[in-house]
């Protein structure tokens, strides 16, 4: 049986709120800035966060919801550490 996209699947949506409200609940993450989406069989992280821990740890959250088989983290990092 062929994968079928997520977007097109009505568990997509589930699997990006209860994404959206994992990252909301986490009070290191500003989860305003994390935008989520799918594209294919992929979840989508975009948006902006201050540190490379804060991306890996949207990440590790999205990874961490049931239904959520990829992610493709393409956060920005606004600063780097110097």
């Amino acid at each position: 049986m062929e994968p079928v996209s997520l977007d097109h699947l009505p568990d997509g949506e589930r699997i990006r709120e209860e994404v959206r409200a994992e990252l909301r609940k986490n009070p290191l993450l500003r989860a305003q800035n994390i935008l989520v989406d799918t594209d294919g069989l992929e979840l989508v992280l975009e948006g902006d966060v201050e540190t490379p821990d804060q991306k890996d740890l949207a990440a590790d959250v999205a990874n961490g919801v049931f239904g959520v088989t990829h992610v493709r983290n393409e956060i920005h990092i606004l600063k780097e550490a110097p």
